[in-house]
């Protein structure tokens, strides 16, 4: 059986609403500084918004905590803050399925974004001085 995206239904609803450069399919594991291993499942470009869907190795409620500590910028210097972000699943043997959105859309000659985690209480924003701090960097379509 060939598996090549969400489904036909999906995929139409994504595009009359989202901006499809997204990493649909294949999901990829990254390993994301200062979070871990991160399952990267989606990540959808709203009118206001950039959207990641991913899944985390962890086991239970410790889980859901890393989608608070992402932080992401565009290849060309955007920074996107985070907004808000939720999670399912769970419990002592299940995974968490996380969704992590951030402020403002991707803009179109971007090329990758770059995602990493912030550690307890610091902020890296668009002022930030110097290079970025170790990050992951997810190569747009």
């Amino acid at each position: 059986m060939e598996i090549t995206g969400f489904g036909d239904d999906v995929e139409k609803w994504l595009a009359s609403g989202t901006d499809v450069r997204r990493l649909a399919v294949p999901a990829r594991t990254f390993n994301v500084p200062g979070v871990g291993p991160l399952l990267v499942l989606a990540i959808v470009g709203w009118p206001d918004s950039v959207t990641l869907l991913t899944v985390e190795p962890g086991l239970g409620g410790a889980a859901k905590h890393a989608t608070a500590r992402l932080a992401l910028h565009d290849s060309l210097g955007g920074y996107h803050p985070f907004r808000q972000g939720g999670s399912s699943g769970g419990g002592p043997y299940g995974r968490m399925i996380n969704s992590a959105t951030f402020a403002d859309p991707v803009p179109a000659g971007a090329r990758a974004l770059h995602l990493y985690g912030l550690p307890n209480g610091k902020v890296v924003g668009p002022t930030t001085a110097g290079p970025l701090p170790p990050h992951v960097t997810i190569e747009l379509d």
